[in-house]
C-alpha cells in the first residue's frame, strides 16, 4: 500500500505541505504558502510590509492579504 501512494505522489507530483494540495482551512496554517523569494531572500510575507502583501497579493502568489 505504501509503495502505491508513493506512485500515486510521484505522479502528482505531490510534496509534504504541497500549496496546490491544501485545503482552504489549512491555509493559515500551510507556511509554504507564505513564503516568497525577495532579493534573493525567502521571507515570509505575513511579517513583510503592507506594500509586499499588496503587491504579492495582486500577482497571485499569496491567497489574501493576512491582517496586521
Amino acid at each position: 500500500m505504501q509503495a502505491k501512494s508513493k506512485q500515486i505522489r510521484d505522479l502528482l507530483g505531490m510534496y509534504p505541505m504541497d500549496p496546490d494540495w491544501s485545503i482552504p482551512s489549512m491555509v493559515d496554517k500551510n507556511p509554504l504558502i507564505w513564503m516568497l523569494e525577495v532579493n534573493g531572500l525567502i521571507i515570509d510575507v505575513r511579517q513583510a510590509p503592507r506594500e509586499f502583501q499588496e503587491a504579492a497579493f495582486r500577482k497571485g502568489l499569496i491567497p489574501y492579504i493576512p491582517d496586521a
